[in-house]
């Protein structure tokens, strides 16, 4: 038995509702598999969704597709690839950073903003695209405090 379900028409719907609220993403091209309650993964292969239900019943999908994203209770947490594999869609959530804090940022440390930042960024809350000299860089949660919670997997951050 595969421990993954394809995004039906309904739930994919659903979902970029939500994206495109929270991010300003319209369409992700690719089948939208979901792991669990909360992790969705794309998978761009160029089997159909019947062969990859077939294969998932043999092996574990996991290892098929790539880890776009999780739906968490307080929104939607874009995983550290998705901002680069969909930076051409997102324009909403996007707090920027400089230099210093991205290096910061890489090595796995928390991003305290300026008051300037915050002042710029009052309208975003909760998670958010990390963007630095012009790139999306990765995904974070913005508190209260002014603090964006860092998500980068410790096996790629900076040493």
């Amino acid at each position: 038995m595969s421990r993954f379900k394809i995004l039906g028409e309904s739930e994919r719907k659903e979902l970029m509702k939500k994206l495109e609220k929270q991010y300003g993403i319209k369409e992700i091209e690719g089948t939208l598999i979901t792991l669990g309650q909360e992790k969705i993964r794309l998978f761009t292969g160029e089997i159909s969704e019947k062969e990859l239900e077939h294969l998932g019943s043999i092996v574990h999908v996991e290892i098929s597709g790539l880890y776009l994203l999780s739906v968490e209770k307080d929104g939607i947490r874009l995983s550290h690839d998705a901002p680069i594999i969909l930076r051409h869609q997102i324009h909403k959530s996007i707090i920027e950073i400089d230099k210093k804090q991205e290096i910061e940022w890489l090595k796995g440390h928390d991003v305290l903003l300026t008051k300037e930042q915050e002042e710029l960024n009052k309208e975003n809350n909760g998670f958010v695209v990390i963007k630095s000299e012009g790139e999306l860089i990765g995904c974070g949660k913005l508190g209260n405090d002014g603090r964006i919670r860092n998500f980068v997997p410790k096996e790629r951050r900076l040493k």
